[in-house]
């Protein structure tokens, strides 16, 4: 049956902004869905009577992806019930569109005279795109270091007088250095014109 105001201050559940819902604690296995409002069935993509009054245990049309957040999802419920304080955790949901959002939930305990935990107030802000542009710095990120990395990787050291190349701390001629690394494996010797001119003169 729907809950149209929050039991504990007797707010009309429309009058609030965020997507709100309450969840009645009826053991640590069963939670049950009681009230939301019009913003948390458009966050899910779901109108209310496709929830409500259903136990997060029996949601089983869900693919792998959504049951492992749904298992993170009664994982907060108890801990909120354990602690009797707010938890907070991310989720990514798949709407009834097929369309996936990310959700950071806020999970209030509602605690009785008996110190007893009869319901949970849940208020979700969207972060997909808070999470999608997470992701693309984090991408980003990844392109800049990899760039980096071949770019200094690309500098070698090398004497200005003989040549000689260095290669962690040792000095190698740049034949072997070329052999090594380079894959040359056999070397012809000439003279530049240059080097010609410098040691014989002009002819």
């Amino acid at each position: 049956m729907q809950v149209n105001t929050v039991p504990r201050w007797g707010i009309p559940i429309e009058h609030i902004g965020t997507p709100f819902s309450i969840i009645e604690v009826r053991s640590v296995t069963e939670f049950v869905y009681i009230a939301g409002n019009e913003a948390a069935s458009m966050f899910f993509g779901f109108h209310p009577s496709d929830y409500l009054g259903r136990n997060m245990e029996d949601f089983s049309d869900m693919d792998e992806r959504q049951i492992f957040q749904r298992r993170k999802t009664l994982e907060s419920y108890r801990n909120c019930i354990a602690t009797q304080k707010t938890v907070t955790y991310e989720t990514r949901y798949k709407r009834a569109d097929g369309e996936y959002e990310w959700g950071k939930h806020t999970c209030v305990p509602d605690v009785d005279s008996a110190g007893k935990v009869t319901r949970i107030y849940i208020t979700t802000i969207n972060v997909t795109e808070l999470v999608q542009t997470q992701r693309r710095l984090k991408d980003s990120q990844k392109s800049l270091e990899d760039a980096l990395t071949n770019t200094l990787s690309g500098f070698v050291k090398i004497c200005v007088e003989c040549k000689s190349i260095e290669q962690e701390g040792q000095w190698q001629a740049i034949e072997q250095y070329a052999a090594e690394h380079m894959g040359y494996k056999q070397f012809s010797h000439g003279l530049c014109a240059l080097c010609e001119d410098k040691l014989y003169g002009e002819s």
